[in-house]
């Protein structure tokens, strides 16, 4: 027994040092192989990123040149027409036409004093949108667009001295609880309007650019006039709405929209527009569909 004992003590040691130097052995594999595999990776994917580089330049010029002959075909088929409108469009939605390719069209110089209404994609950097200043006679602008619109770039076309209708109802608008830096959202929009010097004829926006400017304070609904009383400007050819939600905050009416035509202060002034102050926030005004007392007024754009 003694003897089984002493093999036994003699043994376990031997077998604990081996077990213990053949996971150390196993770990120094597995470390090696890992970085083997990590540095081939590292390299197929630097090579990957070169050819994709490669061959996104490539179909950029591609599709340079193919617009350029587009523009131009466009620019072309404007000026045989009158010169007054054109459509700058690709048939793929998703597409972008840089105004800056309108520069490359050899009679560009004849439409920049000829044309009055455009539909294109909305510009996308600042150099693009400063080339709809060179639009001597430009009226009307529709844009598409389907990432965010530019703040910076809203800025000037908003500046646009002879524009009276902008149309952003293909554009797409950040959520009005949602914020991205340099983005337009509907109070960017609504704000942009406001300090315009001279107002649009037509400023269409989409529906989620609705900004609540005040609530309904009075209801004459025989001659169809409420008083509302206002967190925000209003001005003549606002269209607004009224909304009514339920104490769960969920919308349960929301009126005919409304061109104003008119809006008076209680001692009977007509305004051009209301600017609510601590003294005076009260204004009357015609309405399609009056609404109740407590109902929230939303801006929804400007239409004559």
């Amino acid at each position: 027994m003694q003897d089984l004992w002493s093999l036994v003590e003699d043994t376990v040691p031997l077998d604990v040092a081996l077990v213990a130097e053949l996971i150390l052995f196993a770990l120094v594999a597995f470390y090696v192989i890992s970085q083997a595999y990590s540095e081939k990776s590292r390299i197929s994917k630097k090579q990957n990123k070169n050819k994709g580089t490669k061959d996104e330049s490539g179909d950029s010029k591609n599709v340079g040149e193919k617009y350029k002959a587009m523009v131009a075909k466009l620019v072309e088929d404007s000026l045989s027409s009158n010169g007054k409108l054109l459509t700058l469009m690709s048939t793929t939605a998703s597409d972008n036409i840089p105004l800056s390719c309108l520069l490359d069209a050899s009679d560009v110089a004849e439409l920049f004093v000829s044309l009055e209404h455009l539909r294109c994609s909305a510009p996308r950097t600042v150099s693009d949108a400063r080339i709809l200043e060179r639009f001597s006679r430009l009226h009307t602008l529709e844009l598409y667009s389907h990432i965010p619109l530019q703040l910076d770039v809203l800025k000037i076309i908003f500046n646009l001295p002879g524009l009276d209708t902008l149309d952003l109802t293909k554009c797409r608008v950040l959520d009005t609880n949602n914020a991205i830096k340099d983005m337009a959202s509907p109070m960017d929009i609504f704000e942009l309007h406001c300090e315009r010097e001279k107002s649009l004829k037509n400023l269409v926006v989409p529906d989620m650019c609705a900004v609540r400017i005040g609530s309904i304070d009075h209801v004459f609904p025989k001659v169809k006039v409420v008083v509302v009383a206002l967190d925000k400007p209003l001005s003549l050819q606002d269209r607004v709405e009224f909304r009514r939600r339920a104490p769960e905050a969920v919308e349960i009416y929301r009126s005919k929209s409304t061109v104003v035509n008119s809006i008076r202060t209680d001692d009977h002034r007509q305004l051009t527009r209301a600017i609510p102050d601590a003294k005076e926030y009260k204004f009357a005004i015609p309405v399609m569909e009056p609404g109740r007392k407590g109902d929230d007024v939303y801006w929804l754009g400007q239409s004559l």
